[in-house]
């Protein structure tokens, strides 16, 4: 048994997602807000931190899982994930803007009929999960 925080949660939220039927596309790019929206009122080193895209139909899924558990913490970090989703949610979806975020360029298709944007947040404790 190990405890999954960081990278290792993220993967393991991967897992859980393509076990579901899911396409999902992590280890994102954390791209910089001003490279998105160059007009955005966004500091100059501010960026994307997601941890998922998942495209299903016309929507694509943005997701960001955290193992947090001090109530202030998950608000913070809830908080960023709400102000970088606004941010992302006004873009028109299209090639240029996948490609910024880090989808391979394999895996383009999938979001190629994506229209709109929805989101997840998933707070875990970080207790021990028996993977495998």
């Amino acid at each position: 048994m190990t405890e999954l925080t960081g990278c290792k949660l993220e993967d393991f939220g991967q897992k859980v997602f393509a076990k579901m039927g899911l396409i999902c596309v992590h280890q994102l790019n954390q791209v910089r807000l001003k490279e998105l929206d160059p007009s955005g009122p966004y500091s100059e080193g501010e960026h994307l931190e997601f941890d998922y895209l998942i495209p299903y139909a016309n929507t694509c899924l943005i997701g960001e899982i955290t193992g947090r558990c001090n109530p202030s913490d998950v608000r913070r970090k809830y908080e960023q994930f709400r102000h970088h989703y606004d941010a992302v949610r006004k873009l028109l979806p299209d090639k240029n803007i996948w490609q910024l975020l880090g989808v391979p360029d394999d895996q383009l298709t999938y979001f190629q009929e994506t229209k709109e944007f929805s989101a997840t947040f998933v707070q875990m404790e970080p207790k021990p999960f028996k993977t495998g």
